[in-house]
Parts: C-alpha cells; sequence; structure tokens
C-alpha cells in the first residue's frame, strides 16, 4: 500500500544528459465511485524516449477555495493503492498505472484529489575525467503532470443553487456584483451551460426577461468553467453590467446540463 491550472509544471536541473523528449501521462481527470464494481481507475504513462525515466506516483487530497483557487492538502496513504507507486519506464514503452480506493465507501459526498506523477533524477555517477577534458553541463528538463481523480457515491449527482447576492465597490471605487452558489449535490459539477438571470429587486418574476434584466453566462464569468466540489461553494465577483439598473438585485440560475 503506498501514499499517493491539470496542467503540466516544470522545473530545470543541471545534468550532463542532454534535453530530451517529454513522456505523455492520461487521462488528466478520472473519476472513481467509493463501492462498487467501478472502484479504480488506468492511467497510461507513455515514453517516446530513448532513456529510462523513473517515475513516482503519489495522491493528495484537493479543495478549493471560496474564489475556486485549488487548495492541495495533505498526502493520502490509507485510502488508495496504486500499483505500481514507483517503476523505471523504459524507452519506446507504455505503461499502465492502477489507481484503487479502498477507503470509506459510503462517503456522504464525493471528493477530489490530486494525483502527481513525477519524474525523479537517476542517481549521478561520478566519473574521473582528464584534466584535458573541458567541463560542460546541459539541461535536462524533469516534468511533473498534476492530475485530478474524483471520488463519488453510486448514483452521485450535482445540485448547484444561488446561496447568496452581494453588492460592493472595489478599491478602485467601482460597483461589483458578487453572486455566490452552493453545490449541495453529492458530485461535483460546473456551470458551463448555465445562465444568471439579474433583475432588479423589485421586479416581478414573470417579467425577469424585461429589457432592465441582463443575462450573465460562460462569456461573461469565465469561472463557470471550473469545477465545484461537492458540499462547496463558490464566489463570483463580476463587475456591474452597465445596462443594469443601480441598485438591489435578485438573481435566479437557469442550467442546463452540467
Amino acid at each position: 500500500m503506498k501514499r499517493i491550472t491539470l496542467f503540466p509544471s516544470f522545473f530545470l536541473l543541471l545534468l550532463i544528459p542532454a534535453i530530451t523528449h517529454a513522456y505523455t501521462f492520461s487521462p488528466s481527470v478520472a473519476t472513481m465511485t467509493s463501492s462498487g464494481h467501478s472502484t479504480s481507475c488506468l492511467f497510461s504513462i507513455n515514453n517516446p524516449d530513448d532513456r529510462i525515466i523513473p517515475i513516482d506516483i503519489t495522491i493528495y487530497e484537493l479543495t478549493k477555495d471560496i474564489d475556486g483557487e485549488p487548495i492541495e492538502g495533505r498526502e493520502i496513504i490509507d485510502d488508495f493503492i496504486i500499483y505500481p507507486s514507483q517503476f523505471l519506464l523504459k524507452p519506446k514503452a507504455r505503461r499502465s498505472v492502477q489507481v484503487r480506493w479502498v477507503g470509506n465507501a459510503s462517503i456522504p459526498y464525493g471528493r477530489a484529489f490530486k494525483i502527481l506523477c513525477r519524474e525523479i533524477p537517476l542517481p549521478k555517477t561520478d566519473r574521473a575525467k582528464p584534466k584535458e577534458v573541458e567541463m560542460s553541463a546541459s539541461i535536462n528538463i524533469l516534468l511533473n503532470y498534476a492530475g485530478r481523480i474524483y471520488v463519488v457515491p453510486q448514483g452521485a449527482k450535482p445540485e448547484i443553487v444561488i446561496d447568496s447576492v452581494e453588492t460592493r465597490r472595489n478599491e478602485a471605487g467601482r460597483l461589483e456584483l458578487i453572486i455566490t452558489c452552493k453545490n449541495k449535490g453529492t458530485r461535483q459539477g460546473k456551470l458551463l451551460n448555465a445562465k444568471f438571470i439579474v433583475s432588479p429587486a423589485e421586479l416581478k418574476k414573470e417579467d425577469a426577461r424585461k429589457s432592465t434584466s441582463v443575462v450573465l453566462s460562460l462569456k461573461d464569468i469565465p469561472g463557470l468553467a471550473s469545477s465545484i466540489f461537492a458540499n462547496s461553494s463558490r464566489r463570483f465577483v463580476i463587475p456591474w453590467p452597465k445596462s443594469l439598473p443601480i441598485g438591489p438585485v435578485s438573481v435566479s440560475l437557469e442550467q442546463g446540463e452540467y
């Protein structure tokens, strides 16, 4: 048993080997259930290069703050089995890694984790060099992939609702609309196809589509493309729409598919 913006992150090391081709890691997002027949998933790592690549895989708890920024938590040791968690990836080879959930089978709502696939440097070999040989060095890129794993109860679904609506002026004195949504469901969800209907507070519900109302969607609020984790809230800070009269407002949410 092993302790285990997605995008690769890079760091540089001065090593003797030359720059080589990058390996690949997929998928970047995987979902499994906490019980039943879908408690595991496979990740594939491909080495197109002519060198051996040492690989280490770990998993960390993942949450988000109210503004949707990821927060990496503790390393998860007992809730997953990763096989293999460390190995040497041979040249021109592909390797599958199985990740299995062995934690609580009855979690009340979905949990999110970061899976980190990390290339680690091979130990250096000290070799005596003739004095007449000039010292040289090249840059070797060690590549990390950070993916995401969701573990959800069977039959889990998102349920995103508006939790609160506020207005405020920012430091520059400009008026902003603040909409906070809460995912009351049991798995993560996105508001990709959602629309916020913003209307003056005194406008009747049946008249919410009048010209004084404003419809805000993904093009107006890019943050809608980000997942809202189960049992979590997300705040959207929006510049006050020009066509919206200043004053108290009400906001309704129209959703398409999550």
